[in-house]
């Protein structure tokens, strides 16, 4: 039978049983990057893509001060009323905008092979797998005879 303890905010699968009682080796997490392109990646490249591709790094800044002012040309061809209401909603988001930077939820490293794997994007398609958990890097070429 097994049961889990948490130790340490962590899941800790343990076996006990009439004769039998021993900790699990936590499991590690397995690749799942599959690179079918004859462009080498690195660690921390794969280490981005096993984040998966619904991830999504944070901004250095806040962009809320952009968008407000991104929006304010367009709301003149808007009724008086509904002018006003944006106007009020942009001054109360402004109010509360405090310009701090962001946390980052990437470290430098996986930042810059973020930005490598955006250099890469001219020569590498990266797509989800058919069928499991994967992710597949395939070179332009491969893409377009596979389809």
């Amino acid at each position: 039978i097994a049961y889990f303890s948490r130790t340490q905010k962590q899941l800790t699968p343990s076996i006990s049983g009439p004769l039998l009682s021993c900790q699990l080796a936590p499991l590690k997490k397995k690749s799942t990057v599959i690179n079918l392109s004859e462009e080498q990646l690195s660690k921390a490249e794969e280490e981005i893509l096993n984040l998966g591709l619904k991830f999504t790094p944070m901004p250095r800044r806040d962009p809320s001060m952009d968008i407000a002012s991104r929006v304010h040309p367009g709301t003149k061809s808007l009724q008086e009323g509904v002018q006003a209401s944006m106007a009020h909603d942009k001054a109360e988001l402004l109010s509360n905008n405090n310009q701090e930077d962001t946390q980052d939820n990437l470290p430098p490293r996986q930042r810059r092979a973020l930005k490598n794997l955006e250099g890469k994007a001219k020569c590498l398609r990266i797509l989800p797998a058919d069928k499991g958990n994967s992710i597949v890097a395939l070179s332009n070429e491969q893409y377009h005879t596979k389809i």
